[in-house]
């Protein structure tokens, strides 16, 4: 029988990545609700979030944009 240890670090590197990822998904949702390539309905599915907690969540990146 083999035990896999895994390093605290190890652990917080991959929620660091997957979280990058989400939220290099995310800006590029965001960037294609501002140019009106896809709704908010749309983006808000493809991110698996609710239209509410997206659009609170554009209107944050909005702000930080300018």
């Amino acid at each position: 029988m083999s035990h896999v240890i895994e390093l605290q670090e190890d652990r917080w590197l991959r929620k660091g990545r997957e979280e990058g990822r989400l939220e290099g998904t995310k800006s590029l949702l965001f960037s294609l609700v501002v140019d009106k390539v896809i709704d908010v309905a749309d983006a808000a599915r493809r991110a698996g979030e609710s239209e509410e907690d997206f659009t609170k969540e554009l209107e944050e990146y909005i702000k930080n944009q300018k």
